[in-house]
């Protein structure tokens, strides 16, 4: 069956060239548009009993249903004189309800006289803003209310389940970025010294970056249908790209070693997909099919 694919694919290898530049320019154009689409959090579960009790709580004492937490310090003033009062006021001033939607409450110790929004040392005093929204959505103001806090004289910390999250997809980003700056540079000059080629060490570059543009295009199609973290951006990627490297490598050697024993290029390719293609096939199946068996051991353990 392998071979046949082989012979196939050599048959009608433009239109699977041309296949494959459609489908990596369109998941190219989706993965810019991915990130919006992918989900902070995904560290609790909505059915268990702690997050149903929780949500009950919220329903029934009218705490929002996501919060933000701001601590304002300063080194000279305390929380509790008026100086820092008037001046958390300013600093809070552009934090208003109509200009932040969902936003219901600015609660501080100065409007509530709660202690508990005063530090121990007296010398920090928590904001808290209760947002009738979800944590979605009070996620992405996130960069406004920082923008709005910032020019003031007290030292501000913005903290809270949105912005952490907030936090976590930038610096997941970054951190994709920085990996791939430095990992396709590395990995092309390593495959330069292993194969002596220019061509030969960028496909396998070439054909990872765009086995990586076509599965993100996919994710995105399914982030349409059901909720993804932020974090299957970096693990689609990373991971993508390895394996398709890899992979890549078991078919450039294999098809380089078809040509030196003298077959012609139809020849060679049709042995190194019955071969190398063949490997590459029920290792990717078996990987899904191990994460499955897994699984099941480990619900019959349960």
């Amino acid at each position: 069956m392998f071979a046949a694919i082989g012979r196939f694919s050599y048959r009608h290898r433009r239109l699977i060239v041309a296949a494959w530049v459609v489908a990596f320019a369109a998941g190219l154009a989706a993965t810019f548009s991915l990130s919006p689409e992918l989900k902070g959090g995904g560290f609790s579960n909505a059915s268990a009993p702690a997050q149903e009790a929780l949500a009950l709580m919220q329903q029934r004492l009218h705490t929002g249903t996501a919060s933000i937490s701001i601590v304002f310090t300063s080194p000279s003033l305390p929380a509790r004189s008026r100086p820092f009062e008037r001046a958390e006021a300013t600093a809070l001033a552009a934090i208003a309800p109509k200009a932040f939607p969902g936003l219901e409450a600015v609660q501080t110790f100065a409007s509530t006289g709660d202690p508990t929004l005063i530090s121990k040392d007296g010398r920090a005093s928590l904001a808290q803003l209760v947002f009738n929204a979800s944590l979605d959505t009070v996620q992405t103001q996130v960069p406004r209310i920082r923008a709005a806090l910032r020019g003031h004289t007290l030292t501000t910390y913005v903290t809270g389940e949105p912005a952490v999250y907030a936090d976590l997809e930038n610096l997941s980003a970054k951190d994709l970025r920085t990996a791939e700056t430095y990992a396709l540079p590395l990995a092309l000059g390593i495959l330069l010294l292993v194969f002596g080629s220019v061509t030969a060490a960028a496909l396998p570059l070439v054909g990872g970056g765009m086995a990586v543009s076509v599965t993100l295009g996919v994710v995105y199609l399914l982030a349409q249908r059901v909720d993804l973290s932020i974090f299957v951006l970096n693990t689609a990627s990373m991971l993508g790209l390895a394996v398709g490297i890899d992979y890549s490598l078991f078919v450039v050697s294999r098809f380089r070693e078809e040509l030196a024993g003298g077959r012609s290029v139809a020849d060679a390719v049709e042995q190194t997909v019955a071969h190398a293609g063949r490997a590459i096939a029920f290792s990717g199946l078996a990987v899904p099919e191990s994460q499955s068996q897994l699984k099941t051991v480990r619900t019959t353990e349960k």
